[in-house]
């Protein structure tokens, strides 16, 4: 009993230090304390009062995955807890439950209806449990506020929010912070709704508990302040709003001091860390800002768990060239890998040793560099396995002091029997040896520790870049090159010299947003650079220029080099700019310059940017965080280190009984454990998929999960299978083998229809095996980069189609509409203060999506950000078109000579769209792969917008279908130039839209 009792204090101790975290807003380490919490419960007999244990944690890691916006982690926690206090009969804690869940699912689909539903069904269970707390009651009506305010039902909301204020009034008092929360909410409706002086009050209402009840720069107290500047700006006080915002910028500034000072929670009391001699506290100390990058994944647990027995550092990295056509990327690429001037940077002498040093354990991948890395991967290999065999002694004769002890005690846990006994000097000595031999063998893995670089060179198209990322791990880093010569706004030719309407300054913008909107982690870096430090954010971008040889005066060069960096960040928002550090490196590009002048220039340039790209490496905590042994052993196995056709290494497996070949460019995931079982290195299939993840992650190999019977898939050699990724989407008829494929390539990349010889082509070149093409193909498939066409535009023959947005080519010419009868325009997207640009491969995944859920009944022609579908069963056409944030669709039908035809086929297409409603489609698509392909996209969603007839500005429709509103509004008001017009686009597309003063007030 007393040993039971002192688990249910640990967890409840647990369960305080993850609210503590929680409240704190510290939700990594929250989560983890939580989930420990839960691990212990699993080891004991769950009785009815430790299922509210389990009820609460379930319920607390639902709420901090929501806030991690990590929804689809959150759900089940929500269920779970929803289950455990139906299970237990507790109405009050079913309905928590259900509130929850119904919480995450609107913020993460953003139904407004069904969340007020879900929260008013939570709130009529709470109402009728007697002794219900009124704080518990005032939450729900606060949920449905909510719900409705974000609906745009502000009058509703207002009478929900103060139906909580005035039940934790009478319950609780007027100075508890909860009654301020209920304050801030009601100001906050009010001055939505333009009711200024009430908010007004009531702002300042909030400001008097939480100056008494909180920290004085606390974020809810600048809230209320930043809400009393915008309504008395909107009263016209302008010398009041002034006054506020003073002190609202200055408790601002007390917060982000305060911020930084705070000393973080202390992750060492997370791991298991033991006497082996392994230091995992001290790693934990040295990588605690790097750590959420892996506190966020699904092997946690399984790395902490292998970490101690053993670790090495990150062999590879990947340095990607980007930048628009014509930049030099390749000649750049080549020269960092020349082996002259290789040789010159890693032995010329150098006034500063610790470049020097920086450089010296810093290679860039090539040919003069892979016999070393197969060499030093080997002995790393042989010295890990020993490590394993070590600690595998070391556990073994644990092992039988657990079994001795428990034969002396069999009700003792293995937790409660220490590794060794002091008073037993035999043991105590051996345990004391095994240490010693431990540390000597992980020095010597960690002597045979060298760093090498991979370039990769990406086209000038940046929409590939979507393509392309699941091979970008996160310890990538980039380097955006721009041609010093070029003019930003010259427009761009395709590569059979046709002209295009886009322009090195959109395909650099496209660059910079497509990296960093879906970087996962925006981890800040701090980063020495000649004795200055700077904090740069993930993902760093590196501004480097080429052909300098075309501007001869140095200063000259200098100025191109800045205004450059200032046109790129003038398209950018503010946030963006952290991600960016300008080098002011100046490559000479000129490939018939080789003079001894151009060849020392161009030697400089490259030391700058190694020692550049060394400093930034090691400052990455990804990078730096170790890779357990066991893990590394693994991927090596796997036949990671083959390179260009070479041999696996010769401890690697080799053949099966049947003769055929273990390791292979595509492997499953049963044959990937089949591999690691031969070496006894993993006991469960959960570690071999927690490694594989990992792997995938910083960039050793690439895993896919798939839904089916074999686990998934694994790309051991992913150049190869990036090779032939580009090869689809180049398409270069030069490497057609003959005619009519030739002509096939040309086709493709006028239509984006890729038809099977043109597969047949790219995959004989490469030498894919059977298997190996199903897989390709099912990969582009899963990822949206193809989808194969049900119902080919040609029937005269049986070709496998497939249709991919990817390859067609960039072309300035539009769709002729005149022939027919055309729709006004309605506009999907998003508000521009949230999202300034909708880049163009996001767009290209949502073709690929309406074409494989549309597939049975379409032809779809494509031209450059443009659509064209015509569906055949309603015989009518629409027309999808890209611009900045927004997607504007119109549809159109043949245009009848005879009136009344005319007339009916017209009521018919809008009896069609009236009933299916294609642009409600259209717009949820859009807002999922957004989510789904972009990180930033997840806590926003995509609305419907029409065009201003007088300024021509966009204009959010406030409610796009709601079925309590009747009247469909032709009229509205612009909030941009405040003028009436008839919006013919709310009629043609049937747009039930709130009266234009409610749309004005929002």
């Amino acid at each position: 009993m007393a040993s039971r009792s002192n688990y249910i204090q640990s967890i409840e101790s647990l369960k305080q230090k993850g609210k503590a975290y929680h409240d704190r807003q510290y939700y990594q380490v929250a989560k983890v304390t939580y989930e420990q919490a839960l691990q212990e419960l699993k080891d004991m007999t769950i009785t009815p009062d430790l299922k509210v244990h389990q009820f609460d944690l379930h319920h607390d890691l639902a709420d901090v995955y929501m806030l991690l916006q990590q929804y689809s982690k959150a759900s089940p926690h929500a269920d779970k807890a929803t289950n455990i206090a139906n299970e237990i009969n507790d109405q009050v804690r079913y309905a928590e439950g259900m509130e929850k869940k119904a919480e995450i699912n609107h913020r993460s689909n953003g139904d407004h209806e069904k969340a007020v539903f879900e929260f008013t069904k939570s709130l009529e269970i709470k109402l009728q449990v007697p002794g219900c707390g009124p704080l518990k009651v005032a939450k729900s009506y606060d949920l449905i506020g909510l719900a409705l305010s974000k609906g745009g039902q502000y009058t509703k909301a207002l009478s929900m929010f103060q139906r909580g204020m005035n039940i934790r009034t009478a319950g609780i008092g007027h100075d508890h912070p909860d009654v301020g929360n209920s304050y801030l909410y009601v100001a906050d409706i009010c001055n939505t709704i333009g009711r200024y002086l009430y908010c007004d009050s009531m702002y300042r209402l909030a400001i008097g508990i939480y100056v008494t009840s909180l920290t004085g720069s606390h974020e809810k107290i600048i809230a209320a302040y930043d809400g009393i500047v915008k309504a008395r700006i909107k009263m016209k006080k302008f010398d009041d709003a002034i006054e506020m915002k003073e002190i609202a910028d200055k408790l601002r500034q007390l917060a982000e001091k305060k911020m930084h000072c705070e000393t973080p929670p202390d992750l060492s009391s997370l791991a298991a860390s033991d006497d082996t001699g392994i230091h995992v506290r001290e790693v934990l100390d040295s990588n605690q800002s790097g750590l959420s990058a892996i506190f966020d994944t699904t092997y946690f647990n399984s790395y902490w768990s292998y970490l101690p027995e053993g670790h090495c550092g990150i062999d590879a990295m990947r340095l990607m060239m980007l930048g628009s056509q014509n930049t030099g990327k390749t000649f750049i690429m080549n020269l960092l890998c020349r082996e002259d001037i290789m040789k010159d940077i890693l032995s010329a002498p150098s006034g500063n040793s610790r470049d020097m040093s920086d450089v010296s354990g810093y290679f860039i991948y090539n040919d003069l560099v892979k016999a070393p890395f197969r060499e030093n991967w080997e002995k790393k290999c042989t010295k890990g396995l020993g490590l394993i065999s070590q600690n595998n002694d070391m556990n073994g004769r644990h092992l039988e002091r657990v079994n001795r002890a428990k034969m002396l005690n069999p009700n003792l846990r293995d937790e409660e029997i220490p590794a060794w006994n002091p008073d037993d000097i035999e043991h105590y000595n051996e345990r004391e040896q095994d240490v010693k031999n431990h540390l000597i063998i992980q020095k010597d893995v960690d002597k045979s520790f060298r760093r090498y670089v991979n370039v990769w060179r990406f086209g000038w198209r940046a929409h590939h870049y979507f393509a392309h990322a699941p091979f970008l791990p996160m310890n990538s880093m980039y380097v955006l090159i721009f041609n010093l010569g070029q003019d930003l706004d010259e427009e761009i030719q395709t590569g059979d010299g046709y002209p295009t309407i886009t322009t090195h300054r959109s395909i650099l913008r496209e660059w910079v947003i497509s990296l960093v909107d879906s970087y996962r982690f925006r981890n800040r870096v701090k980063v020495k650079i000649n004795l200055n430090h700077r904090e740069l954010t993930l993902p760093i971008i590196l501004l480097v220029a080429s052909h300098g040889d075309c501007i001869d005066n140095k200063d000259l060069r200098n100025h191109r080099f800045k205004q450059f960096k200032s046109d790129l960040l003038s398209l950018l928002p503010s946030s963006y700019h952290k991600h960016i550090y300008s080098t002011g490196i100046v490559f000479n590009c000129n490939p018939d310059d080789n003079s001894h002048p151009a060849f020392q220039d161009r030697q400089q340039s490259c030391r700058e940017l190694h020692q550049l790209v060394a400093t930034m490496f090691n400052s990455l905590h990804f990078v730096t965080n170790p890779v357990p042994i066991r893990w590394y052993i693994a991927a090596m196995l796997l036949n990671i280190a083959q390179r260009s056709g070479q041999p696996p290494p010769e401890s690697a497996p080799q053949v099966n009984q049947d003769g055929t070949t273990k390791v292979k460019k595509v492997l499953t995931v049963k044959e990937a454990r089949a591999i690691t079982d031969e070496y006894q290195l993993f006991s469960r299939l959960d570690d071999v998929v927690s490694m594989l993840a990992y792997m995938n992650d910083i960039g050793i190999l690439l895993y896919c999960t798939h839904d089916d019977d074999e686990g998934g898939m694994v790309i051991t050699v992913i150049d190869w299978f990036l090779g032939i990724l580009e090869a689809f989407i180049k398409l270069d008829p030069q490497k057609a083998l003959d005619q009519a494929t030739r002509r096939s390539f040309y086709t493709a990349r006028q239509t984006g229809i890729l038809e099977q010889n043109c597969i047949d082509s790219v995959m004989n070149r490469y030498n894919a095996t059977p298997n190996e093409r199903e897989f390709v193909l099912k990969y582009m498939e899963l990822n949206d980069i193809i989808c194969k066409i049900n119902n080919p535009t040609d029937d005269k023959d049986c070709q496998t189609r497939y249709f991919a947005p990817y390859i067609l080519d960039v072309q300035a010419h539009d769709f002729n509409l005149i022939p027919y009868r055309v729709s006004e325009a309605l506009y999907i997207g998003y508000d521009q203060r949230d999202i300034g640009y909708l880049v163009d491969g996001i767009f290209n995944f949502f073709l690929t999506v309406v074409v494989k859920k549309w597939n049975h009944n379409i032809h779809v022609e494509l031209r450059d950000h443009c659509a064209k579908f015509y569906l055949l069963d309603d015989q009518y056409f629409i027309l999808m078109k890209k611009e900045d944030c927004h997607i504007g669709i119109r549809y159109f039908y043949d245009n009848c000579k005879n009136d009344a035809a005319a007339q009916a086929l017209s009521d018919k297409i809008k009896g069609v769209i009236a009933s299916k409603r294609p642009h409600d489609f259209l717009n949820n698509e859009l807002s999922c792969i957004a989510k789904q392909k972009l990180a930033k996209f997840s806590q926003y969603q995509s609305a419907f917008y029409v065009k201003c007839n007088f300024c021509h500005k966009l204009i959010h429709l406030s409610s796009g279908n709601d079925d309590t509103q009747q009247q469909t509004f032709k009229s509205i008001k612009c909030n941009h130039c405040r003028m009436l017009f008839n919006c013919q686009s709310l009629e043609d597309w049937n747009m039930r839209h709130k009266s234009s003063s409610e749309a004005d007030s929002k």
